[in-house]
């Protein structure tokens, strides 16, 4: 009995046995990434491209590591696919830490085992880095199989030393052309919630599964990055027409909620997703800035999402040569062949022409010179020319929530009073616009102005709290309970984080 476990602690597990370790490996990485970081695939996938075009292939073919570098990427375009992210990367750890396994068995014995499994463990928390490419994988599980393979040929050379040798020589330079030296910018790593939970709510966005941002937003208001979600937040509510009620739910992030800032600060991640409310309001020039940039500076240079958005912009401005360069590369992908092909000039679908229709409505009637960062202009200039009731209804919601948001109260009543005419405001730009009107009293002889009929009741309220405020009750008092969650409380109190007022 001694003799057979220690021959067995020798010759290892049965072919079997060792299969159904693989099995339960590979099942437990497959579960441990699809519950913990599911949303970094898709982003990864967004942010590279794979074409299946020689010129794509050719600039780095013959350098080191072409053939890791290749499988890294066309691996990495089926991350596309639902489930396909964490499988394709629980499989390949699997393998290498089969690989490493079978490598070292004969010289380390039971050890092997225990530095298989740290090595995997190792590897998968490198992955969970969303900067690691899945090069750095291949490569490593490319290296140890061929070390494996090398090994064997060595253990059955000829009568001829020096010819096996010399064949072995050639198949590790092989190897190494084939493989390279991997990725080493990341030594080690381990899951980002935060960052998984930001990377759900712009994937669910760009899915359109808005359904499952309501409580992804919820969450990422309480613990993490509160820009985000309030502009993600704003968007969704924009697009069903109820942005002025919930303006109040987000104001921690102030005007930056509503756009976010494409400047050198700024992450390639919020430049990209800069272009969502542009493109959504009808800004296709800074929609197509965002998306470029992004786009330039993602990791990979490359995007099959980006060119997707650039393709849609030059096709609703009429830009067929631009939009079919766009359309013919991705019409060498795998995940986005299919949607390219239908946007092609002779096999447009009704969908993709009515769609185009609706769109071109908000294109501007006439061209105007503005600053990148002057939004207010580029949405007065939205508003001037767009056809669609719908479209510029959002832009004039944008407009006026971004006025206030900035405390620019006298724009606000300019911007409501040029757009809105004799429309009595109601609910947050009621509060706003009493805060206009005791600014700018001769106000209250327009015309438009005499005609409205405010609340009476919110009348009250404003007075009430107007007497509040001037006998000094600050945020910790009475004041805020009553109107913490109004406009008036946020223009007299809402700081920016060094603490100066917004104004």
């Amino acid at each position: 009995m001694n003799w057979t476990i220690k021959y067995r602690a020798h010759r290892g597990l049965k072919g079997w046995e060792r299969g159904l370790a693989a099995l339960v490996v590979c099942l437990a990485l497959f579960l441990f990434f699809q519950l913990t970081i599911p949303y970094h695939f898709y982003h990864r996938e967004q942010t590279s491209l794979f074409l299946w075009a020689w010129s794509d292939w050719m600039p780095w073919l013959m350098a080191p590591g072409a053939l890791a570098e290749w499988m890294g990427r066309c691996l990495t375009q089926f991350y596309y696919y639902e489930l396909m992210g964490p499988l394709i990367v629980a499989l390949l750890l699997t393998a290498w830490g089969a690989g490493v396994l079978t490598l070292t068995r004969s010289y380390l014995k039971r050890w092997s085992w225990l530095l298989a499994a740290a090595l995997l463990l190792w590897e998968a928390g490198r992955c969970c880095v969303l900067s690691y490419p899945l090069s750095g994988t291949v490569a490593l599980t490319g290296w140890v199989w061929s070390l494996c393979g090398l090994r064997a040929l060595w253990r059955r050379r000829s009568d001829h030393p020096l010819l096996s040798a010399l064949l072995l020589f050639i198949l590790l330079i092989g190897s190494g052309l084939a493989w390279g030296s991997g990725s080493w910018h990341v030594m080690s790593g381990r899951p980002d919630r935060a960052l998984e939970r930001t990377l759900a709510i712009d994937c669910d966005y760009y899915f359109g599964r808005h359904q499952r941002l309501y409580p992804l937003l919820e969450e990422e208001q309480r613990e993490g990055n509160v820009q985000m979600a309030a502009y993600y937040s704003y968007l969704l509510h924009a697009s069903e027409g109820t942005l002025p009620q919930h303006l109040m739910t987000h104001y921690r992030a102030g005007e930056k909620g509503l756009f976010l800032p494409v400047d050198p600060s700024s992450s390639y991640f919020t430049i990209y997703a800069a272009n969502e409310v542009w493109f959504s309001l009808g800004d296709y020039t800074m929609a197509e800035h965002a998306a470029m940039l992004g786009m330039i500076f993602s990791p990979s240079h490359g995007s099959g999402r980006a060119l997707k958005r650039l393709a849609e912009i030059n096709l609703i401005q009429g830009d067929e040569a631009a939009a079919m360069k766009y359309l013919r590369m991705l019409s060498h992908t795998i995940p986005y062949r299919r949607w390219a092909r239908q946007r092609m000039t002779n096999s447009r679908t009704e969908a993709v022409e009515l769609w185009l229709t609706q769109r071109r409505q908000a294109l501007p009637a006439g061209d105007t010179l503005r600053l990148g960062n002057d939004i207010p202009t580029s949405l007065r200039h939205l508003l001037q020319s767009t056809q669609s009731d719908y479209l510029r209804q959002m832009q004039l919601d944008y407009l006026l929530c971004y006025d206030l948001m900035r405390k620019d109260v006298r724009g606000f009543g300019r911007d409501y009073l040029a757009y809105c005419g004799a429309k009595t405001p109601t609910g947050i730009y009621a509060e706003g616009m009493m805060i206009y009107l005791s600014m700018e009293p001769e106000a209250i002889q327009n015309p438009q102005v005499a005609g409205w009929q405010l609340n009476e009741r919110k009348l009250a309220q404003f007075r009430d709290y107007t007497e509040r405020y001037k006998a000094g009750q600050g945020m910790d008092s009475e004041l805020q309970t009553r109107y913490g969650d109004t406009y008036w409380f946020y223009f007299h109190f809402a700081q920016r984080k060094g603490g100066n007022d917004e104004n």
